[in-house]
C-alpha cells in the first residue's frame, strides 16, 4: 500500500473524529429543544411562568406594554420549577448555558485531539491494514527461519557422489529454459518418479473434487452458515499442521517410506469409506482425522522419495514436476466434482475415494516393496 493512501486513511480517521465529536456536543443549527433531551419543566424562555409569574400569555405574542416587567407589581418576584425526579439534569443557571453554548466548540478541541488518537490506535487494530501487516510479519519470520535454520544441501552424499556432482555441474552446458520438455521426460523415464507421480495424480483427483466441492457441500448438504463453514476450514487447517509439523516426523522415523507409503494409502482409502456414510457435520470432524493424516503423510512421503530419486542438479526439476501434478488436480476437479455431486450426491465423492484408494493400495504393494528396496 502506498504512503498516499496511508496518508489519505489517517487524515479520514481525523476528519470522521473531528465531526462525530462536534455533532455530538453541540449542532448551531437544530433548535434548543432537540440539541439536548426535551424536559416539558426546562425553562427556555416562552413558558407563562418565565420571568414574571403574572404574564398570562406567552411573551411572544402578548401586548408588550402590558406586560412589560416595569409596569408589573410582581416584576421582583421570580419562580422557578425544578424537576425533583430529574437527575440527570443539575440546576444551571442561564447565564452558564448560554456561555457553554458559545465556548462549545473551543471546548472540543483536546476531545478532538483524543478522539483523532484513539481512532487511529483502533483502526490499525481492525482495518484492512492488519491483514497485510500479520501476513507480512509472517513472511518475515519465515524468511529469517530458512536463513538460519535449513542446510544449503539438503541431501547426505559420499564423496564420490559429490566428484560425480562437481563433475556434471563443471560439463554443463547453457543453462536451459525455464519450462524444458525434454528435462521433463528425462525425469520421468526415471521409474520411481513415473510411479510415484502416477499414484500421487490417482489419489490426488478425489482429494481434489472433496476439496473443491466442500464449500458447496457444507451449505447445502450440512447446512452451515458461512461463519460456521469457516471455523471446519480453521479446523482442517490445524489438522495439517499438527500432522505435517508432528505426525509424519514421528512416523518417518519409525517405518520405512515404502510401508507409510502403503499405509497412507489405506488409511486414506477407509477414510473415503467412513466419509461415504457421514450424514452431519460432526460426523464429518471425526472421518476428516485420518484423512489429513493419512494425505498429509503420503504427500510428503512421494516428495521426499522422489528428490532421492534423482540427482542434485535435478531436485528441482522433480520439485516443479511434482508441484505441477497438483495444478492439473486443481484444474480438473471441479468440473468433475460439479458433474458428481449435480447427479449422484454427495455420497459419490467418498464412493470414488474408496474405489480409487483401495485399487492403488492393492496394486502397489509388490511394486511398492520393490521401488522402496531401490530408495533404500
Amino acid at each position: 500500500m502506498s504512503s498516499v493512501t496511508l496518508i489519505a486513511e489517517a487524515f479520514g480517521h481525523i476528519v470522521y473524529s473531528f465531526t462525530r465529536g462536534v455533532t455530538e456536543y453541540y449542532n448551531p443549527e437544530e433548535p434548543e429543544i432537540t440539541a439536548r433531551v426535551f424536559d416539558p419543566l426546562l425553562n427556555n424562555g416562552r413558558e407563562w411562568f418565565h420571568h414574571p409569574v403574572d404574564e398570562v400569555i406567552y411573551q411572544q405574542y402578548s401586548y408588550r406594554k402590558a406586560t412589560a416587567q416595569d409596569y408589573l407589581p410582581s416584576s421582583a418576584v421570580r419562580a422557578r420549577l425544578i424537576d425533583a425526579s430529574s437527575v440527570e439534569h443539575p440546576e444551571v443557571p442561564d447565564s452558564q448555558i448560554e456561555g457553554d453554548e458559545a465556548m462549545a466548540w473551543k471546548r472540543l478541541r483536546p476531545s478532538v485531539l483524543l478522539s483523532a488518537c484513539q481512532s487511529m490506535y483502533i483502526g490499525s487494530l481492525i482495518s484492512f491494514l492488519t491483514s497485510t501487516f500479520v501476513s507480512s510479519a509472517f513472511i518475515l519470520t519465515s524468511i529469517i527461519i530458512s536463513l538460519l535454520f535449513i542446510p544449503r544441501n539438503t541431501k547426505a552424499l559420499s564423496p564420490q557422489e559429490k566428484s560425480a556432482e562437481k563433475l556434471e555441474a563443471n560439463n554443463k552446458e547453457q543453462p536451459a529454459s525455464v519450462f524444458s520438455v525434454k528435462k521433463i521426460l528425462e525425469l520421468l523415464h526415471i521409474p520411481t518418479v513415473l510411479y510415484l507421480i502416477t499414484i500421487k495424480i490417482i489419489t490426488g483427483i478425489p482429494f481434489g473434487i472433496f476439496q473443491s466441492m466442500f464449500s458447496l457441500v457444507s451449505m447445502e448438504f450440512f447446512k452451515l452458515e458461512p461463519q460456521q463453514n469457516g471455523f471446519v476450514m480453521s479446523y482442517v487447517g490445524v489438522l495439517s499442521i499438527v500432522a505435517q509439523g508432528l505426525i509424519v516426523g514421528v512416523l518417518s522415523r519409525r517405518f520405512s517410506e515404502p510401508f507409510l507409503l502403503r499405509g497412507a494409502i489405506c488409511v486414506i482409502a477407509s477414510a473415503y469409506g467412513l466419509l461415504y456414510m457421514v450424514t452431519d457435520i460432526y460426523q464429518f470432524c471425526i472421518v476428516i482425522i485420518p484423512m489429513v493424516v493419512g494425505g498429509t503423510t503420503l504427500n510428503v512421503i512421494t516428495t521426499s522419495a522422489m528428490t532421492k530419486s534423482v540427482t542434485v542438479t535435478k531436485t528441482g526439476a522433480v520439485l516443479g514436476l511434482s508441484m505441477a501434478t497438483n495444478s492439473l488436480i486443481r484444474t480438473v476437479s471441479p468440473t468433475m466434482g460439479s458433474i458428481m455431486y449435480k447427479n449422484y450426491g454427495w455420497p459419490s465423492i467418498g464412493l470414488l475415494g474408496l474405489v480409487v484408494n483401495a485399487a492403488v493400495a492393492f496394486t502397489s504393494d509388490t511394486r511398492g516393496r520393490e521401488h522402496g528396496s531401490q530408495d533404500g
